[in-house]
């Protein structure tokens, strides 16, 4: 493996080590059935094509579930939930 891959799989592993074992059970079953349906992971194709700007790769619900695990999981009091509202309310990324 490359540098870094090396690199970003040290990331992802610190980064669970300072999640809950039960939060990351909770990420796993929203998107196993993601990476089970080849909508996400290797091999996932990229929209493409004039069609691509209304398909969507995922539903809404799962979509917000999963943004909802990952909030819960952070230790920061509210910090970070309260930042990405305001980012949203002003519509920039």
């Amino acid at each position: 493996m490359s540098a870094e891959t090396n690199a970003i799989l040290k990331q992802i592993a610190e980064i669970r080590s300072r999640m809950d074992p039960s939060t990351l059970n909770r990420v796993e079953a929203v998107v196993r059935p993601l990476v089970d349906q080849g909508a996400l992971g290797p091999g996932a194709a990229p929209p493409s094509g004039p069609s691509s700007q209304s398909t969507v790769a995922y539903d809404r619900d799962t979509a917000m579930s999963a943004v909802k695990v990952f909030l819960e999981s952070r230790s920061d009091g509210g910090s970070f939930k309260r930042r990405l509202r305001q980012a949203l309310k002003r519509g920039t990324n």
